[in-house]
């Protein structure tokens, strides 16, 4: 720990002007453990003295050689590439080195650096102990190595409970190196991408950071060791620098080779691509590949639905689906030729696609009597080409009756006077649904009953008739006498259902006359003959 004594003037010199340089703040407590002991054993178990050994018998900075930690310090900072010539002027004992060169000194550990005690801070005596940093564990535990006045040559382990260093100096800490440079590769065109690896290191598996240069100009810093080329960089160079870092070593960079200058290299769309083909479900749309120059090598298509890309549709035809109904196509090609970047170009959007149309066979066919109480019903339905869901549903003067969704319907008197209509719909996802309707013949009318009873005389007879109706209280109607188409009596139906008609002025004879009641809008038509003797 002593160096080789001077006059006394500069001592004093060194002492003034290390009582005015700020002293750093006393060290925490570290405890300190031995992992080897002399030149011999300790390089047996793989902790060298970096030649030191060897080397012992020559003073460095002025320090007296042999076992000695200044002497010993002072050749590993040379032996890593430092001035043999101690930097500084005066005492060169261990306990002024911090003071001296306060300005590299501080309280982080650093591989290479020199871990300093001031004198009388354990395990230090009264002229301060200097020893050369292996191996920084965490911020408060290092590996060192050192040589002692009157001692022998050690590795050992500190950490901060009980001497730990007043200090590091930091003369020329141990860096990171590198063992092969970054390599780019990659094609350097427009719209490729470049790849970068980071090299190997010494120590190995460091962090590390790529910049990306574009014509020695920064473009992307980061942890990405990828780089898009854009149209910013043609007819420049490509470049990366890789910087590695570790814990206790001090960062370095290392640049690969620069890549050949990024050529302008562009295909141009010189004729839009068109779609050829009718917007409908069922039919198939066709691309044409538009025009390129120079000429392209390759095209690839994606069809677009409202202009997002249909999963699946990379052909030049597109068959279209019933998903597709109400969205406009388009589709974009990408053309590629070696040495080129590749290019897209789109085309126009086609209309929306419209629906398909279903064809109806056989329409359908209602057949039963529209009366009160009867049933009518679908005798045939039809069929739809393609298939498609059939649902029926029976309308009441163009209203839907509800529940009446099956092939026949039994009439009731809500129906009366209404004209019922079977309504057949069918539907297909994608398709226009197609409705057929087939309405019965008359509107629903109750059946009217007649009941004549005839009392035959001198010139005349009389008709007394009872009339009735299923449903209807009264008959809306009139009980008429005709013969020859001329009627002979007219009497309107009481509200008992009866009614009496008086027919005169006969000749005598017999004679075959026709009792009506005429159609309403809720009760039929009844006819009955009757043959009268007039006397």
């Amino acid at each position: 720990m002593r160096p080789l004594r001077r006059s006394a003037l500069p001592t004093v010199l060194a002492l003034l002007m290390t009582l005015a340089v700020l002293a750093l703040p006393a060290p925490a407590g570290a405890t300190i453990t031995r992992l080897c002991t002399g030149y011999t054993s300790c390089a047996n178990a793989g902790m060298s003295s970096s030649g030191y050994a060897a080397a012992s018998g020559q003073m460095y900075w002025r320090m007296y050689s042999g076992h000695n930690c200044t002497n010993y310090a002072a050749y590993r900072v040379i032996k890593n590439g430092y001035s043999s010539t101690r930097p500084w002027d005066g005492s060169g004992n261990a306990t002024y080195w911090g003071t001296q060169m306060s300005s590299i000194t501080d309280r982080t550990p650093a591989v290479g650096a020199i871990a300093w005690w001031r004198a009388g801070v354990y395990p230090a005596g009264s002229a301060g102990h200097v020893a050369y940093v292996e191996k920084v564990i965490s911020p408060t535990e290092i590996v060192i190595s050192q040589d002692s006045w009157g001692g022998d040559f050690s590795w050992a382990r500190i950490t901060s409970t009980s001497g730990w260093p007043s200090g590091f100096i930091h003369f020329n800490d141990r860096r990171m190196q590198s063992v092969s440079r970054p390599v780019v590769s990659g094609k350097p065109a427009v719209g490729s991408t470049l790849s970068a690896t980071a090299g190997s290191w010494n120590p190995s598996s460091p962090a590390v950071l790529y910049q990306w240069l574009a014509g020695g100009e920064p473009v992307q810093t980061g942890s990405r060791n990828t780089l898009e080329v854009t149209r910013a960089m043609v007819g420049k160079r490509i470049q990366v620098k890789v910087t590695a870092s570790k814990g206790g070593y001090a960062d370095a960079s290392s640049r690969s080779e620069r890549t050949a200058p990024v050529p302008d290299t562009v295909l141009v769309n010189t004729v839009r691509p068109v779609i050829e083909g009718t917007a409908q479900v069922d039919q198939t749309l066709v691309a044409s590949g538009g025009r390129w120059t120079p000429r392209a090598d390759t095209r690839s298509f994606q069809w677009k639905a409202d202009g997002e890309p249909l999963p699946g549709a990379t052909g030049r035809s597109l068959a279209l689906r019933s998903d597709l109904v109400g969205k406009a196509l388009s589709v974009t090609i990408t053309a590629e030729r070696a040495g080129y970047r590749s290019a897209t170009a789109s085309s126009a959007p086609t209309a929306a696609v419209a629906p398909a149309s279903l064809v109806v066979q056989q329409p359908p066919v209602l057949e039963g009597a529209p009366v009160l109480g009867e049933t009518l019903r679908l005798t045939t339905v039809g069929t739809a080409t393609p298939d498609a869901t059939r649902d029926i549903q029976w309308m009441r003067d163009g209203a839907p009756v509800s529940g009446a969704t099956t092939r026949q319907y039994e009439t009731t008197r809500a129906d009366l006077g209404s004209v019922l209509t079977a309504r057949v719909t069918w539907s297909r996802e994608g398709y226009r649904s197609v409705r057929e309707e087939v309405a019965a013949p008359a509107p629903v009318r109750a059946l009217t009953t007649l009941t004549p009873v005839v009392t035959e005389g001198t010139g005349r007879f009389v008709v007394d008739a009872t009339v009735t109706a299923r449903g209807v209280a009264v008959v809306p109607s009139v009980v008429q006498v005709v013969r020859g188409g001329v009627v002979l009596a007219e009497q309107a139906v009481g509200e008992d259902g009866t009614v009496r008609l008086v027919v005169r002025d006969q000749r005598p004879g017999q004679r075959t006359y026709r009792i009506i009641v005429p159609v309403t809008d809720v009760t039929t038509r009844v006819v009955v003959l009757q043959d009268v003797t007039i006397s």
